[in-house]
């Protein structure tokens, strides 16, 4: 997960569920646009928070036809528990994560995948 404050700029850049720029933490970190910017648009960034039992803690404004709602995936203890199951309630919860790959790939933003899955065997270390 990128620390957006150590990148030059990142503490510039606002969240978007359509961003038009990606950051880069390798070596000094850069901002590098993702599409075309106009003329006065916002530089905006996907932030991809993946947060553990605070669903609902940080509501997106950014106003994207395809907004989630929400700047921050979270994901439960029940989440962790039950992701490897092969219950009804363990297939939706990879349906939701499913879901939100494919957004991901679709804006770009795959590495955030890396994130869901320490943050998924963080919770399961815990719930041992």
């Amino acid at each position: 997960m990128v620390d957006y404050t150590s990148v030059p700029g990142g503490w510039l850049c606002n969240h978007s569920c359509n961003p038009n720029a990606a950051i880069y933490s390798d070596g000094e970190g850069r901002i590098q646009c993702t599409r075309a910017i106009a003329p006065g648009e916002e530089v905006t960034i996907f932030y991809g928070w993946v947060t553990q039992n605070e669903p609902g803690r940080d509501p997106c404004l950014c106003g994207a036809a395809r907004c989630r709602g929400l700047i921050n995936f979270d994901l439960s203890n029940r989440d962790a528990a039950l992701v490897d199951e092969d219950s009804e309630a363990g297939q939706a919860v990879r349906a939701r994560l499913d879901e939100y790959v494919v957004f991901l790939s679709s804006i770009g933003q795959e590495q955030v995948e890396e994130t869901i899955g320490r943050t998924l065997a963080a919770l399961r270390a815990r719930l041992r």
